[in-house]
């Protein structure tokens, strides 16, 4: 997925954090290098959760959103999991591979809502 170069700035700014969530391991790891945090995953965490917790509270009475939202606060919950090792190693645990799988899931579905949206 692109990010919308259209739209509210939150909708890109979502749009992104879910690429970098969904990107491979190895994405992911380059991408925590140059943020400077070497393989602190948590960052990764972070920056969903300052982007969704805002945009949560818009989107949760559209109902063109009903599904995304679903999504989001699905992969809301796997990044909360205790069972999560938040080392650079961790990009490879089982645990962490259904971050990605959720993340795109949850970009396709903010993408489809994002078009009913700018349809209706």
């Amino acid at each position: 997925m692109t990010t919308p170069t259209t739209g509210p700035a939150w909708l890109a700014s979502l749009v992104a954090v879910l690429a970098r969530l969904a990107a491979p391991a190895d994405v992911q790891s380059t991408y925590l290098e140059q943020l400077g945090v070497g393989g602190s995953l948590d960052e990764l965490a972070l920056e969903f959760d300052d982007v969704f917790r805002p945009v949560e509270a818009q989107i949760e009475n559209n109902s063109y959103w009903t599904e995304a939202l679903a999504s989001l606060r699905e992969l809301d919950r796997a990044l909360s999991s205790e069972h999560l090792r938040w080392t650079g190693e961790a990009l490879r645990d089982a645990d962490w591979e259904q971050i990605p799988r959720l993340a795109t899931t949850a970009e396709s579905l903010v993408s489809a809502s994002a078009d009913r949206t700018a349809r209706s």
